[in-house]
């Protein structure tokens, strides 16, 4: 009892230092970015202490509950908040864009590979493949990357005719860059 009482303890003493990390060192820095960045990552901490130090026995199940829905679900949202506010400052939308298609796998992997499936071999392969076989992200490879990569590396004036008449042709059909 003696030493669950400590435990106890020991977890508000630190859920305390959290809040005053909070209260009176965060709140005082200017850059909105690191104020939502450092919050984001003390609410786990937070919860990771209650875990530890409350009487249930079985904190390894508990911890990795935490670290799996922060990864899955927390992480994933401030992310992607944090790539559409920078996105949105971009003025070309090449850019933009491309960027913004590319992206959406890399938040979805880091919710594939912290959820509770461990076959992330086989859910990485499929989300390759929904990604690649998926209609405007082959819109966005072909007008966005191939064309303009054709355009800048290809010196050569037939050939650079020729290649973009073939993806015009073949890949893009009535569409048109």
């Amino acid at each position: 009892m003696k030493n669950n009482n400590i435990k106890i303890w020991i977890g508000k003493l630190i859920i305390g230092f959290i809040a005053g990390i909070d209260a009176y060192l965060v709140e005082r820095l200017d850059s909105a970015f690191a104020k939502r960045a450092i919050r984001n990552l003390l609410n786990p901490l937070k919860s990771i202490t209650n875990a530890l130090s409350d009487g249930n026995p079985r904190d390894n199940e508990q911890v990795d509950a935490i670290v799996r829905q922060y990864l899955n679900q927390e992480v994933p949202v401030f992310a992607t908040g944090e790539i559409t506010a920078a996105l949105e400052k971009v003025e070309d939308p090449n850019v933009k864009k491309v960027l913004g298609t590319l992206s959406s796998p890399v938040i979805e992997m880091l919710r594939l590979v912290s959820d509770e499936n461990p076959d992330n071999k086989e859910q990485l392969s499929n989300l390759l493949k929904e990604f690649v076989n998926d209609k405007q992200v082959q819109e966005v490879a072909v007008i966005n990357i191939l064309i303009p990569l054709i355009e800048a590396r290809i010196p050569d004036g037939p050939l650079k005719a020729m290649l973009l008449s073939i993806i015009n042709d073949v890949l893009l059909g009535d569409e048109q860059p």
